[in-house]
């Protein structure tokens, strides 16, 4: 199983191979004739994001950039798929959701706001998710980019969390060039 991002950070699809060389884009249904799980169809402000009923809807404007899906063995069968994803480009609130199959996803939330290139993944060893995140920091000889993470129990209650749940994964210093 593979998903994907299509058409440079416009779709998300999947695709299904025996051995992991040959692929298919099976025709999932959900937009008729393709493979795609979340089309993108462009930017409408005016459009809310909540809870995700029927078709796309107000999920349309958003753009597969460091998206993950991780499966879950563990979960009850119907959030066995955790799905991470944001817009591209500077810092913003990501987007998970999870599913049952791994094509029809649900309870879509916001996560905090959150640098291009964050991630999430499952620590087996602690038993937490993940949320590896890619941030700015910043002082009086100017900016950086560092990486600190946020870990959870639950995967989509985690998506919220305080400053104080958020910690320096690593950084630069005054060694650093």
């Amino acid at each position: 199983k593979m998903w994907y991002e299509a058409g440079w950070l416009r779709h998300s699809c999947y695709a299904t191979s025996r051995d992991g060389i040959h692929w298919e884009r099976p025709d999932l249904g959900i937009v008729k004739g393709t493979n795609l799980i979340l089309p993108y169809e462009g930017y409408e402000p005016e459009k809310q994001i909540g809870e995700r009923q029927g078709f796309f809807g107000e999920l349309s404007f958003l753009r597969p950039d460091s998206s993950s899906v991780v499966i879950d063995n563990t979960a009850p069968a119907e959030e066995r798929y955790k799905l991470f994803f944001r817009n591209p480009g500077g810092i913003g609130r990501g987007m998970v959701a999870v599913s049952g199959d791994g094509l029809h996803f649900e309870k879509f939330r916001f996560t905090n706001e959150l640098g291009d290139r964050s991630t999430i993944f499952y620590n087996p060893f602690r038993k937490k998710w993940v949320y590896s995140i890619r941030s700015i920091e910043s002082d009086e000889n100017g900016w950086w980019r560092a990486r600190r993470y946020r870990e959870c129990d639950d995967f989509l209650e985690g998506a919220s969390w305080t400053a104080e749940e958020e910690h320096c994964w690593l950084s630069c210093d005054e060694l650093d060039l």
